[in-house]
């Protein structure tokens, strides 16, 4: 069981991480494609090594991509965060850990996002690993 530091009382192991690029990776740029892709890369990395991988049960990672019409470089952040989740499915299914991207499309509603990333969070989500997994892909 993972404890807290302060108080001594043992609290909920985590099972997942979710990390939505749509903030950092904002209107795009250069810049900011490198900069959400490389925040994502250390959060999940330090939450996974702090709390996943130690565990004793499964672990996911949700990666949220930016939407397509979000800047010129929407696509290549969706692409670094697909492939991030290819190799982490690869590198940590050994700790019991998947690794899945979640791609909006362009006028994906907020509550598809929110029932697909709690599927893959859920039991079910375990059979899904290092994928991409596109909403609204009829849009294009």
């Amino acid at each position: 069981m993972w404890r807290s530091s302060g108080s001594g009382r043992g609290v909920a192991p985590l099972h997942a991480v979710v990390y939505d690029a749509r903030g950092p990776f904002g209107s795009g740029g250069p810049e900011r494609l490198a900069e959400s892709l490389e925040r994502g890369w250390i959060a999940v990395r330090e939450i996974a090594n702090g709390a996943l991988i130690p565990g004793e049960e499964t672990g996911k990672v949700v990666l949220l991509g930016p939407p397509p019409g979000s800047g010129r470089h929407a696509e290549a952040a969706r692409a670094g965060l697909e492939n991030l989740a290819r190799t982490l499915s690869v590198e940590w299914a050994r700790y019991a850990v998947t690794a899945a991207m979640v791609a909006p499309g362009l006028h994906t509603a907020e509550e598809e996002i929110s029932e697909l990333v709690c599927f893959l969070v859920s039991p079910a989500g375990e059979y899904l690993s290092g994928c991409r997994l596109e909403l609204g892909a009829a849009e294009r």
